[in-house]
């Protein structure tokens, strides 16, 4: 099956990047020829301008024209923008990937909704990353379009849970200064103004020996990096917290190996929220135990009581209640950890991702 994948590419080290890249292996590994359009302009640039779609669009009908796939699967909600521009037939042979928050920004605005609403008429199936991303969509157009138009949504979308690539064996870290990661890019959805809340609690009250690092893209002159810093400094922390900025694939794994919690209370806002937390899996996957949040897509990646702890954000105590019971009293075993994230595998979530190609077939 020859399959054209539209993103942004890999080289930036998100969770567009990540999912297109897993799919990409996956499919290849299954034997399919796989193709990328990855050079069609900023994908937030998309929503802010109704021209953005039309200054591309050429770059996609040529890639289109040149492969003749047999599935078309944007793996990057604001790419779906070109599709009215490509035709209904086009469409017809179209998945979309929802992740999280920008799966709703596609029907924000009169110019979006509109458009958005030709794209749900026409496109083959889209994909939910998780039940919550599918029900906070359903729920936003039935607010911002109508019940009708959301039903159509549901109609139409599946949910197929990201997978990931298992490394060999769970590590078994024999730490004295027990090791905390968070991995994402620094922004107030992550949680970490939380973490350190719960973090400079910790040391205060329980066990001074802990490190928590944050592996991800940071600006240092960003409003909410200023902010955390501001927290770290006021509060004494400097010597408890590392942040790494970006990280190649062996350098992420060498840290995983050696953690002892992940660490990450992600907020959901009206706006924002995590589709379905993918490094939750990723860490278990090592044998990790996380703290995690009681809502968003996020909740589904964590199994409360095996994985680790659902702890509201907002609520300091719980959070620290959760980091004691997994790094002093060791509640959470690290093989009930391996044995969550074989449930969510590359080769699960690809083959479900092929029968719905074969659909189309």
């Amino acid at each position: 099956m020859k399959i054209l994948l539209i993103s942004n590419g890999f080289a930036e080290k998100n969770g567009w990047s990540v999912y297109t890249k897993t799919l990409s292996d996956g499919l290849e590994k299954d034997g399919h020829t796989v193709f990328h359009a990855s050079d069609l302009g900023s994908p937030l640039s998309y929503y802010s301008s109704p021209f953005t779609a039309i200054r591309n669009v050429h770059r996609l009908k040529k890639h289109i024209q040149n492969i003749q796939p047999d599935v078309i699967h944007i793996t990057v909600e604001p790419y779906s923008a070109m599709l009215p521009l490509l035709g209904k037939r086009i469409a017809s042979k179209t998945i979309l990937t929802i992740h999280g928050s920008y799966g709703i920004r596609m029907f924000q605005g009169f110019v979006n909704k509109r458009r958005s609403r030709w794209i749900l008429t026409h496109i083959h199936k889209c994909i939910a990353v998780s039940n919550y991303t599918k029900m906070r969509v359903t729920e936003e157009l039935t607010a911002l379009v109508d019940k009708k138009f959301a039903l159509l949504f549901k109609r139409k979308t599946e949910v197929i849970t990201n997978g990931v690539t298992l490394p060999a064996s769970i590590s078994s870290p024999k730490n004295t200064v027990k090791q905390i990661i968070c991995v994402g890019g620094v922004k107030p959805r992550k949680g970490l103004l939380e973490s350190l809340k719960a973090l400079y609690l910790y040391v205060k009250t329980i066990d001074k020996g802990i490190h928590f690092t944050i592996c991800g893209t940071y600006n240092p002159d960003n409003a909410y990096v200023q902010d955390l810093q501001n927290y770290i400094h006021a509060h004494s922390l400097k010597s408890y917290v590392t942040f790494t900025g970006t990280l190649s694939d062996e350098e992420l794994q060498s840290q995983y190996a050696q953690s002892d919690l992940y660490l990450m209370p992600a907020k959901t806002t009206p706006n924002t929220f995590e589709g379905f937390g993918i490094v939750y899996i990723e860490a278990a996957g090592y044998g990790i135990p996380c703290i995690g949040p009681t809502d968003s897509g996020a909740a589904e990646a964590i199994k409360n009581g095996e994985s680790g702890y659902k702890c509201d954000p907002d609520d300091t105590e719980s959070i620290i209640r959760a980091m004691e019971n997994i790094l002093l009293h060791e509640k959470i075993k690290r093989e009930s950890c391996r044995n969550w994230a074989e449930k969510h595998t590359t080769d699960t979530m690809i083959s479900s991702i092929e029968s719905l190609y074969q659909s189309l077939i």
